[in-house]
């Protein structure tokens, strides 16, 4: 699975409904999620993709996925510190299969995670979804005050950069 993120400055168009519109015809489309920020001045649409080829040029790679429907009323996207070593990679892989999206899966009104991978500049972004504004801090809280597993290395998990939050206003 592949991912395109666009961000589209709100000056310009009023609503990110038109372009998640216009991917939801193309052929390899999968899901989409159309974004605008909370504080204003951009929407983001999110597109998953079945192959690169209909992800088109600059998409990531999907390497963790694990949504649930209709719980996607808010959204923030975690961009990470780049560049991202193969150790960090594989502990923040480690983290998320093992300890992250196992709690979260308990919470309620968790609307689940997309994490993408850019292999050519290293980077690493997470896509968190929630019910609502509220919800998606409460479950950001929680899921930061977590214990580490046994064997865990905080110095190798990723370092935030910085966290955008946004209302979804579809998702498809």
């Amino acid at each position: 699975m592949y991912a395109q993120l666009t961000s589209i400055n709100s000056r310009t168009a009023e609503s990110p409904l038109p372009a998640l519109a216009a991917d939801a015809g193309r052929p390899g489309f999968s899901a989409g999620f159309a974004m605008t920020h909370v504080a204003g001045g951009e929407h983001t649409v999110l597109t998953l993709w079945n192959d690169a080829e209909s992800a088109g040029d600059g998409c990531y790679e999907v390497i963790h996925q694990d949504l649930r429907s209709g719980a996607h009323g808010a959204a923030n996207i975690i961009h990470f510190a780049t560049p991202i070593s193969d150790e960090t990679r594989a502990a923040a892989e480690f983290a998320g299969e093992h300890r992250l999206t196992p709690y979260a899966r308990t919470l309620d009104g968790v609307g689940g995670v997309v994490v993408l991978w850019d292999d050519r500049r290293r980077a690493m972004k997470a896509v968190s979804f929630a019910t609502d504004l509220d919800r998606l801090s409460a479950v950001g809280a929680a899921l930061n005050s977590m214990e580490l597993l046994p064997g865990e290395d905080p110095a190798l998990l990723p370092v935030v950069d910085h966290v955008d939050v946004f209302r979804v206003a579809e998702s498809r």
